[in-house]
């Protein structure tokens, strides 16, 4: 039984809308060091690196402050998105959206997949959303997932995963993590 979903992408004005603006100039990033690297702290995970990479925040996780908070007042934007994108496959209405991130991922020196995780310690989904054709692997538990540009999958939040760098640019993502009403 696949591990990861495609998910048919609507290609609507209001997704190209959002490409356009996190594939543009006008964002602004934040640098994350992804688990301490900067510290000097090393991964764990044989064959497996912190990955850098930049951000824009949107919907911060629970676990920061015991509930979600808007970050970004892009925030809306991207939730009318992602409720686009599970009416049009179908999904069901969303219970609760958790986090909401755009990641921007460049080659590595080394070039290891980032460290292993799962996003919450709690039962969820999570939304991937490729906003550019540069690569990087996305793998779950034990599945790889080759991206393409505009490509959607999601997956259960449970399962270990993790990506590999792009071979070469930046590499897009927007990350959401939710429930669905049972």
């Amino acid at each position: 039984m696949p591990k990861i979903f495609k998910l048919n992408n609507p290609l609507s004005r209001r997704y190209f809308d959002v490409k356009d603006l996190f594939c543009g100039s006008m964002i602004p990033w934040t640098h994350n060091s992804s688990g301490g690297k900067d510290a000097g702290v090393e991964c764990e995970e044989e064959g497996h690196d912190f990955m850098p990479f930049l951000s824009h925040a949107m919907l911060i996780r629970p676990e920061m402050y015991g509930y979600p908070v808007q970050a970004s007042n892009l925030l809306p934007m991207v939730m009318d998105l992602i409720a686009e994108i599970m009416q049009y496959n179908q999904l069901g209405p969303l219970k609760a959206v958790h986090r909401v991130n755009a990641n921007l991922v460049f080659p590595t020196e080394k070039m290891r997949p980032s460290e292993p995780h799962v996003d919450h310690q709690f039962p969820h989904q999570n939304l991937l959303i490729y906003l550019t054709d540069q690569g990087g692997n996305t793998v779950v538990d034990d599945e790889v997932y080759a991206p393409k540009e505009d490509d959607i999958i999601t997956f259960d939040g449970s399962l270990v995963h993790y990506m590999h760098p792009p071979k070469t640019g930046g590499r897009v993502v927007i990350i959401a993590t939710y429930e669905l009403v049972n």
